[in-house]
């Protein structure tokens, strides 16, 4: 059993070497400008991030300590996120995204296409029949207008 172990542990650690070996590559055929923009656009994708999480916590009057409660999260973690200080994994951008009730595409890359749909849709559920009748119509007109089915 130790053997093996041993082994694993050897293995990765080869594996681990191999990829950093593979970024120093590519890093030194970089230029330093170009190492640089790519640094500038990590920080400020974070500091966007940190915006979006900001905002959509202010918008459900929501306060750090209760976000991070909602997402598991420290109250520092939510800070340094909201302050572009951190950067995200993938679990805890999803942890965000579900306690602020949007994607994490929204928060992402900032498109809010879920969000807007569901917007819409409680518009037209606050809708008599008759008006929700006559939305679906003009739906269906404006889908075949965009999609004739046979274009001659």
């Amino acid at each position: 059993m130790c053997t093996t172990v041993y082994h694993i542990r050897m293995w990765r650690k080869g594996t681990d070497m191999k990829k950093h070996k593979r970024r120093e590559e590519i890093e030194e055929r970089m230029s330093d400008g170009l190492r640089e923009e790519i640094k500038s656009r990590e920080k400020n994708l974070h500091k966007e991030i940190g915006k979006r999480v900001s905002k959509e916590r202010k918008n459900l009057e929501l306060t750090q300590a209760k976000l991070a409660e909602n997402a598991s999260l420290s109250i520092q973690t939510v800070s340094m996120i909201e302050c572009g200080k951190r950067k995200l994994t993938a679990m805890t951008l999803f942890s965000i995204a579900e306690a602020l009730e949007v994607s994490g595409d929204y928060l992402y890359f900032g498109r809010s296409v879920e969000k807007d749909s569901l917007k819409l849709k409680q518009k037209i559920d606050g809708l008599t029949s008759h008006q929700q009748k006559y939305i679906e119509k003009i739906n269906r007109d404006l889908i075949e207008m965009c999609n004739p089915k046979n274009e001659e």
